[in-house]
């Protein structure tokens, strides 16, 4: 049993090993204004840290979760939403049509959406992101549904199939949070 154990336990380590690279291959080479920029990383054993730029007003689910008393937030006005709607519109713009190769995020939901100190938005790496398919139109079946139970794509839930869809689903929850003002 536990020489069953331990190759088990290679497999997912291997399995995480890929995904990671994946995910800093990926990041490494995106560059965009509203997109938090990954400087390093750190893959050593089992140790895997991502190094990215700091970003000074904390996550958009912060300041959306005033209302409910979470401290630390700011209530932020409408014109301010707007911007913040306008920058994550164009991150997922970039990695879904004007990247090399789409990206489809899959973590796009508020706290995954950094502020910098002048309130603009820029959206944080995601580590279940994955090159999506390279013709429009075309979908990837996956195994594993990955992703935040609210923003999930009802689709892609029933369906299994990874397409640029996914992510526009979730900015469409994100905007009925923003303009509601809180989650």
């Amino acid at each position: 049993m536990l020489k069953l154990y331990v190759i088990v336990t290679k497999q997912v380590l291997a399995v995480l090993q890929q995904e990671f690279q994946s995910v800093v291959e990926v990041y490494t080479q995106l560059e965009h204004m509203n997109l938090v920029k990954v400087t390093s990383f750190v893959d050593a054993k089992n140790e895997r840290l991502l190094v990215t730029e700091y970003v000074t007003n904390g996550n958009l689910r912060q300041h959306l979760d005033v209302f409910v008393g979470i401290p630390n937030g700011i209530i932020l006005d409408m014109s301010t939403l707007l911007n913040i709607a306008i920058d994550v519109a164009e991150a997922l713009t970039y990695l879904l049509y004007f990247s090399d190769r789409p990206i489809i995020h899959r973590g796009a939901k508020s706290s995954n959406i950094l502020l910098t100190d002048s309130f603009r938005a820029k959206v944080n790496y995601s580590e279940i992101s994955r090159f999506g398919p390279w013709r429009e139109g075309a979908t990837i079946v996956t195994t594993r549904i990955m992703g935040t139970v609210g923003y999930l794509d009802p689709e892609y839930f029933a369906t299994c199939e990874l397409n640029v869809e996914i992510d526009v689903y979730s900015f469409g929850i994100l905007l009925l949070e923003l303009f509601r003002g809180r989650r």
